[in-house]
């Protein structure tokens, strides 16, 4: 019994931790993915800035506005901008996701490599996702040498 208990204890030096959310937020990659979504999204943003600005304006002419009509009209804009507006973030969002997604299947495999590099090297038998581990010594974190490794060019 106890022979088991140590065996099973030298089989857990074998394993490692990562932090694979954390190495990809860090990683040159994402910033430089970030930067062009950015851009991507920039004339949706342009678009839905504009509509608010028109909406603002919408609503000082609804406080100086002197007949019914004229609050009905100006109300009924209002919706039709508030509406666009939505349906432009929601059109924002959904190009956001793709653009992840897209990034994610082309940057995971690559990470996935680079983990088993370092696990090979480290002669480490299991690599698990760090927010699945509990508590861990510092040392079994390989996250930071995923990093450099995955930022060298």
């Amino acid at each position: 019994m106890l022979w088991a208990c140590c065996a099973g204890l030298a089989q857990a030096e074998g394993i490692a931790v990562i932090d694979v959310e954390a190495v990809l937020a860090a990683s040159n990659q994402a910033q430089t993915a970030r930067a062009q979504w950015q851009q991507a999204l920039a004339p949706i943003e342009q678009d839905i800035a504009r509509l608010v600005q028109q909406g603002q304006q919408a609503e000082d002419e609804l406080m100086a506005a002197t007949s019914d009509s004229q609050r009905q009209d100006l109300r009924r804009r209002l919706d039709e901008l508030r509406q666009q507006v939505r349906s432009l973030q929601q059109q924002a969002q959904s190009q956001l996701t793709e653009l992840e997604n897209a990034f994610l299947a082309e940057q995971l495999p690559i990470l996935e490599r680079l983990v088993i590099e370092l696990a090979d090297e480290n002669q480490v038998d299991l690599v698990v996702r760090a927010e699945a581990v509990v508590w861990g010594r510092a040392s079994v974190n390989l996250s930071d040498d995923l990093l450099a490794r995955y930022n060298q060019p």
